[in-house]
């Protein structure tokens, strides 16, 4: 009962919380976020996260990438690859270099700790900067898909640099033929989804030609295909959240896709998606917090600088506008789920201390909750 408990306190607040942002023309993710935070260790202690709660939450991650590439147009994201590229690249390279700096120098972390706290803090959330596009009405926009396509390019260079790291960090050296192994099933896997996106239409059609009538048929076949693509993904060491992605983009010109887009959609966001942001919230607590601040304090400006200067600069080197090379810049900051995990992975392997990992915690939840305030304002000045 601790779930359904869980979300009966999560779905009241988070309604709440939605109706008073809606009245002051803010995003509403910025209510669900602030659920977990309220209902969460941080303040009342009320719901706490488990293995329960994190599964069902990564299925509202994967379902809110899945619609975001059912909206996307594999054309348009292909014409701004360069741009997205060089605002992932760069938006990686600068937070692992100033964080492991500011962390050595100031702060006299360890070496191999710097770097991981860089590798953490390279990572992006795409889930954040989605909900406000969307609520905004510009998923499909210049600036939209070039915040996506350099949000997924920066979550595929994270994961191989850490990948990098923890081969070298646990070996004392690297294993070209481990590396060439996992970079060879990653081309597979993107050959694969091309191969598949190709092909589908006669899938498709030959389901047409079936006219099959069993209920809710094509609804799981979607499933089937989100959640198939998604573990397909982790097993050859990229994110979940990628395959789903990809699944929205391959079953978006289905013939059946606008019965099941309805349904599928309806049913993340009663549950699966605001859990999912509520349980960002949830990660956060204050135990040691006050001990280091000034570590804190920093790291989060660091945070939002390393990613907002390359999003912004390289946005408007390739054309944007200047408020909306600010969006792109904004919407890189929420480091969010995939770096939650990243902390996680770093304690359990005792890269970071406790102290470490409950400090980037609140980083990672500061940078998380900040974001929609800033792509709120850089929106609003858009016009």
């Amino acid at each position: 009962m601790h779930l359904i408990f869980s979300l009966f306190l999560i779905l009241i607040v988070a309604t709440l919380f939605k109706a008073g942002f809606q009245k002051l023309s803010l995003p509403l993710v910025i209510g669900e976020l602030l659920t977990g935070v309220v209902l969460g260790p941080a303040l009342l202690g009320w719901v706490h996260t488990d293995e329960t709660i994190s599964t069902v939450s990564e299925i509202g991650v994967i379902l809110l990438l899945f619609i975001a590439g059912s909206h996307s147009d594999l054309k348009t994201l292909k014409s701004v690859f360069k741009s997205s590229f060089t605002v992932a690249l760069l938006g990686v390279i600068a937070p692992i270099i100033l964080i492991a700096a500011a962390s050595i120098t100031l702060f006299a972390v360890g070496f191999n700790e710097s770097i991981f706290l860089g590798i953490v803090l390279a990572a992006t959330s795409i889930s954040i900067a989605l909900e406000v596009l969307k609520e905004s009405g510009l998923l499909q926009s210049k600036m939209g898909n070039v915040l996506i396509g350099a949000a997924i390019v920066d979550d595929f260079l994270t994961l191989f640099i850490l990948s990098l790291f923890i081969n070298f960090n646990s070996t004392g050296s690297f294993d070209p033929i481990a590396l060439g192994q996992t970079l060879g099933l990653q081309v597979v896997f993107f050959g694969f989804i091309i191969l598949f996106k190709k092909f589908f239409p006669i899938i498709d059609n030959f389901l047409k030609q079936k006219a099959i009538s069993l209920p809710y048929f094509y609804e799981v076949l979607s499933l089937v295909m989100i959640f198939g693509l998604s573990l397909l993904a982790e097993k050859v060491g990229l994110s979940g959240i990628m395959g789903a992605f990809f699944a929205g983009i391959i079953l978006k010109d289905a013939t059946f896709f606008n019965q099941v887009s309805k349904k599928l959609s309806a049913t993340a966001y009663l549950i699966f998606i605001p859990l999912f942001f509520a349980s960002i919230g949830l990660n956060m607590t204050l135990d040691g917090a006050l001990d280091n601040l000034p570590l804190i304090g920093i790291f989060t400006l660091l945070a939002i600088l390393s990613k907002f200067l390359p999003g912004k600069l390289v946005s408007q080197y390739f054309g944007l506008p200047k408020n909306e090379a600010n969006i792109v810049g904004s919407g890189m900051i929420a480091r969010g789920e995939v770096a939650l995990i990243l902390v996680q992975t770093g304690l359990t392997k005792s890269i970071i201390s406790h102290d470490l990992y409950v400090q980037l915690i609140i980083v990672v939840i500061l940078t998380t909750v900040l974001t929609p305030f800033m792509l709120n304002y850089y929106i609003k000045k858009a016009g």
